[in-house]
């Protein structure tokens, strides 16, 4: 330590530093007291302990920066004996720069386990860093910065995987959670991927840049938390869904199940600096990536009708099967938003054995055959919406299924003589009457 840290006197928030305990909680006033202590006094009375002294990484650590007046944490993770990574966005933007020098702000605690003391160490300097303009994470490119220490540590490195983050892929990740003023606790706790989230829609495969976790068991996760696929850090949590969303999704009538925790997860696959690399990154590690595009990623997510096609594919064969007087097609109609999809007849596909049922609209023993028909048909309605589950991942919901009831008009003198009629087929449609013609519908069901 430097020796002008020995007098260096700073007044720092007892509840302060970036645990991103609750970030639903964040809008809350808090009270905050003051304390002036001594830096190295300070540091001294730090404790970091493992929850499970013989099932802990004794390469996590908590990373302090201390600004003036302020203590500010984030989890960090050795990788090599002198290099620390994080997120980007737990250390405050003015040190978030390459090159610099922060052996006066950035201090670094190793836990103790079993077999090991726990240890400070120094920052030499910020070897690399993404810097972000926007404060939603899903607009970012990536979230990581290397802290270069100045001293080696002799403890276990975790290498960086360069296989990216699977859809449905269960990671371990360590946490640091406060338990007082001094005492902080490394737990395990794992965490699942999922692309394609309404939270972030450019997470469209293993190789996207920014990605989304839920699933976690713990109540919160610290920034710089590691996603570990065995001892390959695989990802970097970076913060929790905002309160904003949360709120606004709450009020939303989008939800299908309960909102879990959600959290933004950098992808180390996808780091420009994190390891030495011969050829260009993968495409999919710089998607096309601003803010009206993400707006309407999310919109579209309501409108596509592709997420509707199994069980559209179900209701049409269970509905043409019930045809009497011809082989029915239906199609789906949707509304106007494009967020609703309802069931309705088609062009019919053909007469249906006419001979079968043509005594209904003939007499005297079938001499005479009337040229005009009207029958009703009554079926469910069927109306298919997107909502979101769990892992805010768009999925078909059928509605509660009321009666919805067809007048098919046709001439079966033209049906049954001619094998070929015109027929018109009238319904309420999307909360509208629907009246549509079918020319030349003939007998030919091939």
């Amino acid at each position: 330590m430097h020796n002008n840290l020995l007098i260096l006197l700073l007044a720092f928030f007892i509840s302060c530093g970036k645990d991103l305990k609750d970030s639903r909680d964040e809008n809350k006033p808090q009270r905050e007291e003051q304390t002036v202590i001594v830096v190295d006094e300070y540091l001294k009375n730090q404790k970091l302990i493992c929850e499970d002294k013989f099932n802990c990484r004794e390469n996590i650590a908590k990373i302090f920066v201390i600004d003036k007046d302020k203590v500010e944490t984030c989890t960090g993770i050795l990788t090599e004996n002198n290099k620390l990574i994080t997120s980007a966005s737990c250390i405050p933007r003015k040190f978030r720069i390459p090159n610099l020098k922060c052996s006066e702000n950035i201090f670094i605690l190793f836990p103790e386990t079993s077999y090991l003391q726990s240890e400070i160490i120094g920052c030499d300097r910020v070897e690399n860093t993404d810097n972000n303009l926007y404060k939603e994470p899903a607009l970012w490119q990536n979230d990581l910065l290397v802290l270069s220490l100045d001293s080696r540590v002799r403890r276990i490195q975790s290498r960086i995987s360069k296989l990216g983050l699977s859809n449905s892929e269960e990671l371990d990740t360590w946490k640091i959670e406060k338990e007082n003023d001094f005492i902080s606790i490394i737990k395990k706790d794992s965490c699942r991927i999922f692309h394609n989230t309404y939270l972030n829609p450019f997470s469209e495969s293993k190789m996207s840049p920014m990605q989304v976790a839920t699933e976690c068991s713990l109540e919160s996760i610290h920034g710089g938390s590691p996603l570990m696929r065995g001892n390959l850090v695989a990802g970097i949590f970076n913060s929790e869904m905002q309160e904003k969303m949360y709120q606004y999704l709450e009020k939303s009538d989008f939800l299908l199940e309960k909102l879990q925790r959600y959290y933004h997860v950098s992808n180390t696959a996808c780091s420009r600096f994190l390891y030495d690399i011969k050829e260009p990154l993968p495409i999919e590690c710089s998607p096309l990536i601003n803010v009206l595009r993400l707006d309407n990623l999310r919109s579209d997510k309501f409108k596509d009708r592709q997420i509707h096609q199994s069980n559209m594919q179900n209701i049409e064969t269970k509905l043409e099967s019930s045809g009497k007087y011809f082989k029915l097609n239906y199609d789906f109609y949707t509304n106007q938003r494009g967020s609703s999809f309802e069931a309705d007849m088609a062009r019919p596909r053909c007469i249906f054995q006419a001979r079968n049922w043509i005594g209904e609209f003939s007499t005297f023993g079938g001499r005479r055959i009337y040229t005009y028909a009207k029958v009703f048909v009554t079926t469910p309605k069927y109306i298919f919406k997107i909502k979101l589950n769990k892992h805010l991942k768009a999925v078909s919901v059928l509605e509660d299924a009321e009666e919805k009831q067809y007048t098919i008009e046709f001439n079966p003198f033209d049906a049954y003589v001619n094998n070929q009629t015109s027929v018109t087929i009238t319904s309420n449609l999307l909360g509208r009457i629907s009246t549509k013609t079918f020319d030349n519908i003939t007998s030919d069901c091939n």
